[in-house]
This record gives C-alpha cells, sequence and structure tokens, in this order.
C-alpha cells in the first residue's frame, strides 16, 4: 500500500491485524463495516500507517491523519489495471 500524506509518500505492508483493528475503530465510532466503505478504507489506512510509520507526527491520531492525508493506492488496484502476474487467465492472443 502507498500512502501519501502532507505531500510525502509511504510504502507500508499491510497485515490482518490491520484489517481487525480497522473494522474495530470504525464499530467503536458508530460506524457499520458493511455500509460505510470509505470510512473503513480510511481506517485501515490509518492503521497501516500507524503500524508502519509509529513515529510519524500524523500516526498520534485518526483525525490528524484525515487532514493530512493525500491519497492511498491499494496494490489490489495497481496489479488489476496491469494484469496480476498471479492471475492464471492468459490473455487471448498469448502464445505457449
Amino acid at each position: 500500500m502507498e500512502i501519501t500524506v502532507d505531500g510525502e509518500m509511504f510504502k507500508c505492508q499491510s497485515r490482518a491485524v490491520d484489517f481487525t483493528n480497522a473494522e474495530r475503530q470504525l464499530v467503536h465510532d458508530g460506524g457499520k463495516v458493511d455500509t460505510d466503505a470509505m470510512s473503513l478504507r480510511f481506517r485501515i489506512a490509518y492503521c497501516v500507517f500507524r503500524r508502519n510509520y509509529p513515529d510519524h507526527p500524523a500516526a498520534r491520531a485518526y483525525g490528524l491523519f484525515l487532514d493530512v492525508l493525500d491519497d492511498i493506492q491499494e496494490e489490489a488496484l495497481r496489479d488489476a489495471e496491469a494484469g496480476s502476474p498471479l492471475d492464471p487467465t492468459r490473455p487471448a492472443d498469448s502464445v505457449d
């Protein structure tokens, strides 16, 4: 995941615990995992960023993180555009 905060891009590795923590935080604050997709996405980015860069000022609080968040690029979205190397479906014009 690439997270851009205050104009600076940070490469982050996500883990399962980030997704779990994000869901818990969202529910704790009154959100719903199944209907608040954008909020959950921001929470996941915050949890990933905070674990990867705990000393960064934006990692101190979720509200502060949102104030300086510029962009989130998930690896799966980038790979979907280029075609994932793990996808067994070969293009129709490919030759063995």
